[in-house]
């Protein structure tokens, strides 16, 4: 009787560490290839060396009359840092939509990378 409880429980272990070497590294790493079907448009309020930051819910009067700051307050909770490829072809001011490639980080302003970005011209 007491072989069959210790062939029981080394079958178990056996078993758990088995399924323990996989990891879903694969799926992650398809999704962070792939450009999303929604867009985020929005005025361009400031950049860094790498990205831009696209803020939704402003108005062009406000862009010019508020700091970031405040932009970001009136903006809450559209506002996103892209990371795009050269950022000396966008302006603060431009009005742009973008669609971001991957995931997006949930802080704020939330974090991504842009996978497409069109400058919207104003009429």
């Amino acid at each position: 009787m007491r072989g069959w409880y210790y062939k029981a429980w080394l079958l178990l272990i056996i078993l758990l560490a088995g399924c323990g070497g996989q990891t879903n590294e694969h799926i992650s790493n398809d999704m962070d290839d792939e450009i999303w079907e929604q867009s985020i448009s929005g005025y361009i309020a400031d950049q860094e060396a790498s990205r831009i930051l696209v803020l939704g819910k402003i108005t062009k009067e406000q862009l010019t009359e508020l700091s970031v700051r405040e932009l970001l307050e009136s903006a809450r909770p559209d506002a996103f840092w892209f990371t795009v490829s050269d950022v000396q072809k966008y302006k603060i001011g431009q009005k742009v939509q973008v669609w971001p490639k991957g995931s997006i980080a949930e802080s704020y302003p939330a974090q991504g990378t842009a996978g497409k970005i069109e400058v919207i011209e104003e009429e």
